[in-house]
Order: C-alpha cells, then sequence, then structure tokens
C-alpha cells in the first residue's frame, strides 16, 4: 500500500454516548470502537498491523487525524456509526473500489472459514443471556450488508421494500452471505461512482466510497467479535 514513511489517515467519530471511533480509511477492519479518544488511535495503529500483514502489506508507521466529527449515536458499545467523512463524498476512484473488492473477498473469506469450524452445538450459544449467538452475528452480518446495498438506491427509494426484496430471510445463512454479497457487488460495479443519496429513518448520507467502507468495517468488527468469542 503505502510506503514504509507514510502515516496513514484516521477519521475520529465522537458519538452522543461520549464514546469515540477511530475509523481507517485504507483498513477499515482496523476501525475500532473505545471511550476515550487516545485509546481509540491507539487501538486503531495495532489493529492495522494485523489487517495489513493479512493482506500481504506493509503498514504504515503511523497514523494522522484528518477530521473530527460527531454525531448523536451510540460510538462505543452499543449501536452503528452514522459517520460522513469527506473522504467518502468523492466519486469512488477505480483503484479504491477494486483494492475494496479484494478486501470483501478476503474479509468473507475469514468469516466463512472461522464459521464452518464451529461445530454445530456451538453455534446457537451465548457468552451472556443477552448477546447474540454466533449465528445470530453471521445471520446479523447478512442482514446489515443488505442495509448498506440498498443506501445505494437514490434518495427516495423504498428502502425498506427493497431490503425485503434482497434478505431472503428464509434461505441458510451461507446461501444468504452469497446473495447478498453478489448484490452488493453487482451493484457497487453499476451505480454511480458520484451518487450521494439520503435515506431515512434518520436522514443519513450514503455515498458508494461510504457503503463499501462499512460493508467491509461491519463484517470484520464481527468476525472479530465471534473470534474473542470462541478463544474467551
Amino acid at each position: 500500500m503505502a510506503d514504509d514513511t507514510a502515516l496513514l489517515a484516521i477519521g475520529m467519530e465522537r458519538g452522543g454516548d461520549g464514546g469515540w471511533m477511530a475509523h481507517c480509511f485504507d483498513y477499515p477492519g482496523a476501525t475500532v470502537k473505545a471511550p476515550d479518544e487516545r485509546l481509540a488511535q491507539a487501538l486503531v495503529a495495532h489493529f492495522v498491523i494485523e489487517e495489513a500483514a493479512a493482506l500481504g502489506e506493509r503498514a504504515p508507521v503511523g497514523t494522522t487525524v484528518v477530521e473530527r466529527v460527531e454525531t448523536p449515536h451510540a460510538a462505543c458499545r452499543a449501536g452503528d456509526t452514522e459517520a460522513m467523512f469527506d473522504v467518502w463524498r468523492t466519486p469512488l476512484a477505480d483503484a479504491v473500489w477494486a483494492r475494496g473488492r479484494n478486501y470483501l473477498a478476503w474479509s468473507r473469506s475469514q468469516l466463512l472459514a472461522l464459521w464452518n469450524a464451529v461445530p454445530d452445538e456451538m453455534r446457537d450459544w451465548r457468552p451472556l443471556p443477552d448477546k447474540r449467538s454466533i449465528a445470530e452475528i453471521v445471520s446479523h452480518v447478512a442482514d446489515a450488508e443488505d442495509f448498506y446495498l440498498v443506501r445505494l438506491s437514490p434518495t427516495g427509494a423504498p428502502v425498506r421494500e427493497l431490503w425485503q426484496r434482497h434478505a431472503r430471510r428464509d434461505a441458510p445463512v451461507e446461501a444468504r452471505l452469497t446473495t447478498i454479497r453478489a448484490d452488493l457487488l453487482d451493484a457497487l460495479e453499476n451505480v454511480p461512482r458520484s451518487r450521494v443519496a439520503v435515506h431515512d429513518p434518520d436522514g443519513e448520507t450514503w455515498t458508494p466510497a461510504k457503503v463499501l467502507y462499512r460493508a467491509i468495517w461491519h463484517e470484520r468488527h464481527h468476525t472479530r467479535q465471534i473470534r474473542r468469542f470462541l478463544v474467551s
């Protein structure tokens, strides 16, 4: 990726809960949540090393904050991010899309390898009563990817109906992961790269660059979560 003197650009999001997310634009899988800004920056630097090595790339020597934003939603523990950074407002470049597609393929291979290694009797196990089981986490990854997919639609599109059309909730989870991912890749390949859309329920702004980033981040976040559950 970058040479060994480069600093990696990150964006910092402060949520309404006072927590922080450090967004790593080049390595979305290194994006982390933390209760403190300095901790979030330290953790993202740690996970960049892991992500870069797994992708066969040389990790930059450090990070630099290029933008800070505030959102009203929880940024630390529960909930998703709704941040919009300047880097995602520009049209999705061919090189970014090509690398992102490879990143998605690698990320999915990691999730499926972990899922296939989990014995059947452990798939419905919960680490705590109020936590998702491993099977529910994997299903949630498919649901969320469908959510991102329909956010590529123009402003005003019936995203709820489109989500239901792609969701395939009655199919096995592996089939859902495969078909929804194929739909997402097709949409990212063909949607106008400069599209900016705003969708309910919170009037969030979406672009192809943001959808690509979020799909990678979300899958890597939950793959790491499953791994923690299995080794705890």
